[in-house]
């Protein structure tokens, strides 16, 4: 909690941190420009105090919109950008655990998406492609407004 709240002076106009455990420096820290905070919570674990929350957007997300069980997102968290993962594979990914995805990610870097699927005793139908079983790509970053 006594980090999120040294963290809260850096989300105000003109915000700063000091850093007390700083040797012999109380020069305080200025923010990069694009600096941005990301919070997840768990109520089980707390709750993220008042001032915080009063400074961000708040979001829930249910277990059904969770990234892992679209197809579309799940191939654009497990695909690089110059790899296609047909629709079929993206649905039998959508029924392995997070960590079985991400794993099935791991080996993309490495292998192509049939012989990841292989790997994985997945399904893999090379004639997947035609116009009802389109692949699905990753979005770029300036799909999603994230170009640097």
């Amino acid at each position: 909690a006594s980090v999120l709240d040294r963290l809260n002076s850096c989300l105000e106009s003109e915000g700063r941190l000091v850093i007390s455990e700083r040797q012999s420096s109380f020069e305080p820290l200025e923010p990069h420009s694009n600096f941005r905070v990301f919070l997840s919570m768990d109520p089980q674990n707390g709750e993220i105090s008042r001032a915080m929350r009063n400074r961000s957007v708040e979001m829930f997300v249910t277990s059904n919109q969770q990234w892992n069980k679209n197809p579309a997102d799940v191939a654009a968290v497990i695909s690089s950008s110059s790899k296609c993962v047909p629709l079929k594979v993206s649905e039998s990914l959508c029924l392995l655990p997070v960590e079985k995805q991400l794993h099935f990610s791991i080996l993309l870097n490495e292998l192509s998406v049939e012989e990841a699927c292989r790997a994985f005793g997945l399904p893999y139908v090379a004639d997947a492609y035609d116009n009802s079983q389109a692949g699905i790509f990753p979005p770029f970053g300036k799909e999603v407004n994230t170009e640097v």
